[in-house]
C-alpha cells in the first residue's frame, strides 16, 4: 500500500474533487490518496464522494486556519465494500422499490 499526495490549495471548488477523482482512477486498489485543500465546500463533497464510491476515509483534519486534508483509501467495487461494511443494508434497495428480495 502506498500513499499518494495530491496538493490542491488555491484551487476553488469543484476542482479539489475532479483532481481527487481523476487521480484516484489512476491508483491500484489499496493505495491511499491524501488530498490537500483549502476550499470549504470540498469538505463535504470530497467526504460524500468517497462514501458514494465506496472508498474509506481513513483520515480527515483541519490543518492551520483555513486548510484541511484527507486520506482516501482505494477499494474495490462499492458494492463489495457496501456489504461488508452495513451488513444489514441487504435487500434493502429492492424493498425500497416495492419489490421482494
Amino acid at each position: 500500500m502506498t500513499t499518494h499526495v495530491l496538493e490542491t490549495g488555491g484551487q476553488v471548488c469543484p476542482f479539489p474533487l475532479g483532481e481527487a477523482q481523476k487521480a484516484i482512477a489512476g491508483l491500484p486498489v489499496g493505495d491511499r490518496l491524501t488530498i490537500n485543500f483549502d476550499c470549504t465546500q470540498a469538505t463535504e463533497s470530497i467526504p460524500e464522494w468517497a462514501a458514494t464510491a465506496g472508498y474509506p476515509v481513513t483520515d480527515f483534519r483541519k490543518v492551520g486556519d483555513a486548510g484541511w486534508t484527507i486520506t482516501v483509501e482505494k477499494a474495490g467495487p462499492a458494492s463489495t465494500y457496501a456489504h461488508r461494511d452495513f451488513p444489514n443494508t441487504h435487500g434493502l434497495e429492492s424493498q425500497s422499490k416495492g419489490l421482494t428480495p
